[in-house]
């Protein structure tokens, strides 16, 4: 699955539980696998690539949140963090979501990894619904604990 290395990056990089949020060094110590670039793009702290995948680490003076994205005009989507996470034996729950537009929305999840510390996810994703328009696919992992609260998870057919 496309989606396999991400997810098991997104996992690297969540603190242990009662640790607190990670420092930048430590995140990108981490995150295996990606290639960062010399400079950040911002307002990333860090940037870089895993496979065709682009990688950030957001947050304002410490990392909050490392993200993947991907877009491509007219293509299908080739990414499922959600099921990659869940074929690792991750549970991992919807709690909300929205539909934006024609095959486009975003989705929530809580998570609890391995080490039994609970996580966000938040996947913002669009198929074209025109060839000649942008699909893109994001999944951002929030690195503090906690789980989002429960919202609609009604009319997500995207």
């Amino acid at each position: 699955m496309a989606s396999g290395p991400a997810a098991d990056m997104l996992l690297a990089v969540l603190p242990g539980a009662g640790s607190g949020k990670p420092s930048l060094t430590m995140t990108k110590q981490r995150a295996s696998g990606v290639r960062w670039a010399g400079r950040a793009n911002p307002p990333a702290l860090a940037t870089g690539t895993l496979g065709q995948l682009e990688v950030a680490i957001g947050g304002s003076s410490a990392p909050a949140t490392v993200s993947v994205n991907w877009a491509k005009v007219g293509g299908e989507i080739p990414y499922d963090i959600a099921g990659a996470l869940r074929l690792r034996q991750i549970a991992i729950t919807e709690m909300s979501c929205e539909k934006i537009g024609a095959g486009a929305g975003s989705r929530t999840y809580a998570g609890t990894s391995p080490e039994g510390v609970p996580f966000t996810l938040t996947v913002d994703q669009q198929t074209a619904p025109l060839g000649h328009m942008q699909s893109y696919y994001t999944a951002t992992i929030h690195l503090e604990e906690g789980h989002p609260p429960r919202g609609s998870t009604a009319g997500c057919d995207f």
